[in-house]
């Protein structure tokens, strides 16, 4: 049995070393909360009129439509609660997730989240704002388990940034870089542009204006995910659409790598409970 003076100098090891875990987890904290503020514009002043789109190719003034009602403002960022299931790995299972998200393109967003499994708590957040990008994610509130950043982050952070466009669909009236191009009747491709990247997103849509799928090239810096370099990333199952202030947007979807494909990697299941628009 080890001397009582070393069990007490081991318990104010630990003691200090989880001190300075909890006060470097509420400093991020901080810091994540004024990124987020940042991100918070004002609320759009141009309001949405259906001659604004008439020059669009065919399937994107059906999309935007039905994705914006006249007379709605036409917003420049969007705060979104989400619920669904994350996987971590192409071999691994579902996790219970909940998150709330800013969207701001071209700006950046912030991503907070919280991930369950059984007695597992991981909570944390990924960013992109104003070139930067980063992951941060702890174990038990307070362990490390991820810290991530650099420009391949920031390059697939881009894509995502992009890629969410279609919870935002004012964007794609608005964007001063949004370039628009017919494929066919129910496809359309638009060019959009962050920092130093171009995203061209092709748009399936319905007759009556729903989207059904998005694809788009986006940076894959991890193996686990397919080759290195861009890859094919797309949303769809796009399902169950609510109306909030004025934006019509499908409130149940699937994301991931290639989806559709023999190698796809489908990882982020979501349902949207609610969307604030600005």
């Amino acid at each position: 049995m080890l001397p009582p003076k070393i069990w007490r100098a081991a318990a104010a090891g630990a003691a200090a070393l989880l001190s300075g875990l909890v006060i470097a987890r509420v400093l991020t904290e901080r810091r994540v909360a004024a990124e987020w503020s940042s991100l918070e514009r004002d609320p759009g002043e141009i309001r949405f009129h259906p001659a604004m789109i008439e020059h669009l190719p065919p399937a994107a003034r059906r999309y935007l439509a039905r994705a914006i009602h006249s007379g709605t403002s036409l917003a420049t960022s969007v705060r979104l609660t989400m619920t669904g299931s994350i996987r971590l790995a192409p071999d691994a299972e579902a996790l219970a997730m909940s998150s709330e998200e800013m969207l701001a393109p071209p700006f950046g967003y912030v991503w907070r989240a919280r991930v369950r499994k059984g007695p597992l708590r991981i909570s944390g957040f990924d960013l992109y704002v104003d070139g930067r990008a980063q992951m941060r994610w702890w174990a038990a509130g307070v362990i490390p388990i991820v810290r991530a950043d650099g420009p391949e982050l920031a390059r697939s952070a881009v894509g995502r940034l992009l890629g969410e466009v279609i919870l935002l669909p004012s964007l794609l009236v608005t964007g001063e870089s949004v370039v628009w191009e017919h494929v066919d009747d129910e496809r359309v491709r638009v060019r959009l542009r962050a920092g130093a990247e171009d995203v061209t997103l092709t748009l399936d849509v319905d007759p009556e204006g729903r989207l059904r799928r998005a694809t788009f090239s986006r940076w894959n810096g991890d193996a686990r995910n397919g080759p290195l370099g861009y890859l094919d990333f797309v949303s769809d199952s796009l399902e169950d659409e609510r109306t909030f202030g004025g934006y019509t947007i499908p409130t149940r979807f699937r994301a991931g790598w290639r989806l559709g494909e023999p190698e796809e990697f489908p990882f982020f299941f979501a349902t949207i409970e609610h969307a604030e628009y600005r």
